[in-house]
């Protein structure tokens, strides 16, 4: 299972996982098919992923939309 959670602030929210104990698997954060994100773990090494979806890009809608 790999969770993805949605935030306002990625870097905020990054911020205050670290505190507790994330870390960050990328250094900065990925941009692709109209969604943001940043691949974190947990202090057991789960993945997870820090996202803001945001309005999605002119490539991820349907062409007759």
């Amino acid at each position: 299972m790999h969770l993805d959670i949605d935030v306002a602030d990625i870097h905020a929210q990054a911020d205050r996982l670290t505190a507790l104990g994330a870390q960050r698997v990328t250094g900065d954060t990925v941009h692709e098919h109209g969604t943001t994100w940043l691949l974190m773990a947990d202090p057991e090494g789960n993945e997870f992923c820090v996202c803001d979806r945001g309005q999605p890009d002119s490539d991820t809608l349907g062409a007759n939309q």
